[in-house]
């Protein structure tokens, strides 16, 4: 199992809560390979969540970098479905 992380959010002005877990099957990936996020979302609360944001933060590292590489965002998906 890869990385992994949890986040626990209460609403503004409503009862409950809503639990994001994430976590990548590994922990490198090599360039063009597929990363696979899996995601566990528990919302306990009467808000419908309508919106998913994911982003993985990466570093690139290789001979021709010597290590003056950063990091840097890179966009993975996002659900707009109501």
């Amino acid at each position: 199992m890869g990385p992994q992380v949890s986040v626990d959010k209460p609403f503004l002005w409503a009862d409950g809560r809503v639990n994001l877990k994430a976590s990548l099957n590994k922990a490198a990936y090599v360039h063009g390979e597929n990363v696979t996020v899996t995601l566990d979302i528990k919302n306990d609360s009467r808000k419908v969540v309508r919106k998913i944001r994911v982003s993985i933060l990466y570093r690139h590292s290789s001979d021709e970098c010597a290590g003056s590489c950063m990091n840097s965002g890179l966009s993975v998906g996002k659900d707009d479905s109501d």
